[in-house]
């Protein structure tokens, strides 16, 4: 049973050592992702200090997985449309501009929420363009690991 643990534990980061392009790409994944996630955290805790009502961070948390169950079916299709790298440019301003906007001085929980809600659509209509490059960066490594690490992607964010 150990030897069998080890030897998928072997495959299952060979291309992390293997490839650099894939250790970059994991390396910026990862901290996108942390960064993703310390943010969503801040603006409930901002609604929360706002309103005081476990209510809006609710309502908050909708905004915030409301675009992901819209937008899921349709992402793919619109990224595949548009230039990838002016998409990601775009969404990465409107989110930029957001966080501004969520940075002044005190928002009201409405504009938060908006914020948001945009924020979330502009991360959802990223997801494909951030995903497409697991195969190309660990290019003929391992292929299962490929798309096990979509999955885990999108099951978790």
């Amino acid at each position: 049973m150990t030897a069998t643990l080890l030897t998928i534990n072997r495959r299952a980061f060979a291309s992390l050592r293997i490839h650099r392009n894939y250790r970059l790409y994991f390396l910026g994944q990862a901290i996108s992702q942390s960064g993703t996630w310390i943010d969503k955290v801040a603006q409930a805790w901002l609604v929360l200090a706002l309103t005081h009502s476990a209510f809006a961070v609710g309502l908050l948390a909708a905004c915030q997985f409301v675009p992901f169950s819209v937008l899921g079916l349709m992402a793919g299709v619109i990224v595949d449309r548009l230039d990838t790298w002016r998409t990601v440019v775009v969404t990465q301003a409107i989110r930029m501009v957001l966080a501004a906007t969520l940075a002044r001085d005190r928002p009201s929980a409405a504009v938060s929420a908006l914020a948001v809600g945009l924020g979330a659509a502009a991360v959802e209509t990223i997801r494909p363009v951030r995903e497409s490059p697991v195969a190309t960066a660990a290019a003929g490594a391992a292929p299962l690991l490929c798309s096990s690490r979509i999955r885990l992607t999108t099951n978790t964010s």
